[in-house]
């Protein structure tokens, strides 16, 4: 006998009042949650954005607090000494600015053989090329030698024609120099000795880092970028002889 009113075998259950109050908050809740989720993202963004923006601030920072070697002033005594006294054998005459060059092809030789310069100093472009801060200093009247434990100059000045030309008041001392260092100091002063003016001011200036410093900083003064000196760019390299410079003995000079 059949049933009037079959009943079906599944059954959906019956929806109470509350369910749909509850369905309405729950909706509340996660639109809620979302709101949240949207007001965090935009914060992170925003702190993502800040720490780049300091980023590129850093970076811009002036090279003498991020990208700056301490030099090694005994090494750029003995090294200027060494060229003054092998100068006249080379048949060429030093004057201060052709000095700095040749220190600076040192450096730049050295660091590309052997993974470290020879002197750590710090060099601006100029019209007639890279010029070493440190050997500047040195290499002016007025420096003040007490400061690296030496009671007086180990070179004269004399002015002529507009040009300043150091003249050695002793023999360098070879204790402070390492045979690489010599080598690549010999292999600057071939160089310098082998160009005249012109081409020594064409050569240094297709340096990429004085380039680069001459482009992008507008002009003389313009501090070169140790990154860019060697000739295959070693940013972890230059990272531990920044690190090295600063952190090494330095020996005073006498």
């Amino acid at each position: 006998m059949q049933e009037d009113n079959p009943q079906p075998l599944l059954r959906l259950p019956a929806q109470s009042e509350e369910q749909p109050r509850r369905s309405t908050l729950t909706s509340h809740a996660n639109s809620g949650w979302q709101r949240i989720r949207m007001a965090i993202a935009s914060i992170l963004l925003a702190i993502s954005k800040c720490l780049e923006k300091i980023a590129r601030m850093a970076q811009s920072t002036k090279f003498n607090e991020l990208l700056s070697y301490v030099p090694k002033r005994d090494k750029v005594v003995e090294g200027a000494l060494w060229l003054l006294e092998r100068a006249p054998q080379s048949g060429g005459v030093m004057t201060t600015e052709k000095l700095s060059t040749v220190m600076f092809l040192a450096d730049k030789a050295h660091l590309d053989a052997y993974g470290r310069p020879v002197f750590f100093d710090n060099y601006v472009a100029t019209e007639n090329g890279p010029e070493g801060v440190a050997a500047m200093e040195m290499l002016d009247a007025n420096y003040n030698w007490t400061s690296i434990g030496s009671a007086s100059a180990p070179w004269t000045l004399e002015n002529a024609n507009g040009e300043s030309f150091p003249h050695a008041s002793r023999s360098p001392n070879m204790r402070r120099l390492s045979e690489t260092d010599v080598e690549a100091l010999e292999s600057a002063m071939a160089m310098v000795t082998a160009l005249d003016a012109d081409q020594l001011r064409l050569f240094t200036h297709r340096d990429q880092a004085y380039a680069a410093a001459w482009n992008d900083g507008k002009g003389a003064g313009s501090r070169l970028d140790p990154r860019l000196i060697p000739d295959t760019r070693d940013d972890e390299m230059i990272d531990d002889l920044l690190y090295a410079s600063r952190h090494a003995y330095i020996a005073p000079s006498r």
